[in-house]
């Protein structure tokens, strides 16, 4: 069988191809928060200074930049930071911007991922109304600086969230994220 899918283990098959056919490199690097400690080592102390640390040394060297650039990095925060004790807008959109100059110099480009929600009133703290309003923070935080506008796309998915199913109140059934990891490879 000769499938150009993705596979299920996550796997690129050996006959997929980019359009100028360089095989795609990279890889999934999660982060829960917008600035945090997770991940600390002697030389950083939050996750997101190790992640890009690692995006410089394994994805960033001379010959992968040759060939490839610098990745664009596809990021997304919001729906775990509501959670934190004494969170508001003002201190996520402090994280963000932690979080977007810390990745700046090792990223061509940042797609944003806007917050999903859940269309059903609940007691969680992930309301619409406060996954549009962090998402207008950070969409108004990128737009006032023109070094983070002219490397960023930021994709709205709000409204397309609420017509996907669920696997709990704010995470989205594993369809979305095949479907929208299908989107962006189609986009290569």
């Amino acid at each position: 069988k000769n499938d150009k899918r993705v596979g299920a283990d996550n796997s690129i098959p050996q006959n997929s191809s980019c359009k100028n056919d360089k095989r795609v490199y990279g890889g999934y690097m999660t982060m829960e928060f917008a600035r945090d400690t997770e991940i600390q080592t002697p030389q950083y102390s939050t996750t997101q200074e190790n992640i890009a640390s690692y995006i410089s040394k394994v994805w960033n060297t001379p010959e992968l930049i040759k060939d490839w650039g610098k990745p664009i990095c596809v990021l997304g925060e919001g729906n775990h930071d509501i959670l934190l004790a004494n969170m508001d807008t003002k201190h996520f959109l402090a994280n963000i911007r932690f979080l977007l100059k810390t990745l700046q110099p090792v990223c061509d480009h940042f797609v944003w991922l806007g917050n999903t929600a859940n269309g059903r009133k609940s007691e969680y703290p992930q309301t619409m109304r406060t996954m549009k309003s962090w998402d207008s923070g950070v969409k108004e935080m990128i737009e006032s600086e023109p070094e983070l506008q002219n490397m960023s796309t930021f994709l709205e998915v709000l409204d397309a969230s609420l017509t996907f199913p669920h696997a709990d109140y704010i995470h989205l059934g594993d369809n979305w994220y095949v479907e929208l990891g299908r989107w962006f490879t189609s986009l290569m």
